[in-house]
């Protein structure tokens, strides 16, 4: 890791120390100002941080090594949720007012068409990539993930790969409880994903897997 990958370690320290600075203006001050700030801080700093990152380490599909020198845009993305993995209800709280879930997630930048139905405890782990059309329902527990990493034998040694890939999920589709969809995962319309469903890496819901290069193909192995 260089010396940028390590600064960026440090933002999901400040996100806690900053919010609860807030949260002490608030209890010190109480009123509107200092309720919009803590509002701000929790659900509006991270993605504007990750917009602003995206502007100088955009977060590429494909195959890349997360042990290479230099600097990593996703491990600078995942970074900036960190703080929301660790406080899900955060997210939960969003999931309690239609449409509010989703708006938040077209903030980091992900697609997502109206009428979008987000059942309990969804876990979204990389939230700018997933493109998902209109009147989709989520049971819960479903996870979305767009990456995976591998280690794989290389010239000078073990080699840590990464792939990232968009999450594509079509209209008019229901996803069943504790399903799991990972990096190149793609859902027709209409199609209804059964509970605890697996759609590995590439994969097209009832079809076959299509690689877009053998370093992908070998990711999708164990």
């Amino acid at each position: 890791m260089n010396r940028e990958g390590g600064a960026i370690s440090a933002f999901p320290f400040a996100m806690v120390a900053a919010t609860i600075i807030a949260l002490g203006f608030f209890a010190a001050w109480p009123g509107l100002w200092t309720i919009a700030l803590l509002l701000f801080l929790v659900y509006l700093a991270g993605p504007i941080a990750f917009r602003i990152h995206s502007m100088f380490a955009p977060l590429r599909e494909g195959v890349s090594r997360l042990d290479a020198p230099g600097y990593s845009p996703w491990w600078g993305a995942r970074q900036i949720q960190a703080f929301y993995d660790a406080l899900p209800f955060l997210e939960g709280v969003l999931r309690l007012m239609p449409g509010w879930y989703s708006m938040w997630l077209r903030l980091w930048g992900s697609r997502i068409g109206f009428s979008v139905h987000w059942g309990g405890r969804i876990d979204v782990i990389d939230r700018s990539m997933l493109d998902i059309g209109n009147r989709v329902i989520f049971d819960r527990n479903v996870e979305l993930c767009a990456h995976v990493m591998r280690v794989r034998p290389g010239p000078g040694g073990d080699e840590v790969k990464l792939l990232v890939r968009k999450i594509t999920i079509g209209k008019n589709c229901f996803i069943g409880e504790s399903a799991r969809l990972g990096p190149g995962a793609r859902v027709l319309p209409g199609e209804r994903v059964p509970a605890r469903a697996s759609i590995g890496v590439n994969e097209t819901f009832n079809g076959a897997a299509l690689q877009s290069s053998p370093e992908e193909a070998d990711m999708a192995r164990d």
